[in-house]
């Protein structure tokens, strides 16, 4: 097993607006630059906050209670 450390700190939560990735503008560079938003949060800081997910708040809502 490969254990992977990162001596790395933020100073801020990563927010990612992920609405490239809906299919609604298929726009290559756009979907490429999400991707890699996506991945240097996940590799740099474990977690991120996504806005633009189309998710209906009353679903969201739902989850919560």
């Amino acid at each position: 097993v490969e254990v992977i450390t990162n001596n790395s700190s933020f100073q801020e939560i990563p927010i990612i607006d992920i609405f490239s990735l809906l299919g609604v503008n298929d726009n290559p560079k756009s979907v490429r630059k999400t991707r890699e938003e996506i991945e240097d949060a996940c590799k740099n800081v474990g977690f991120f906050y996504v806005k633009n997910h189309q998710i209906p708040q009353n679903h969201l809502d739902a989850v919560i209670s």
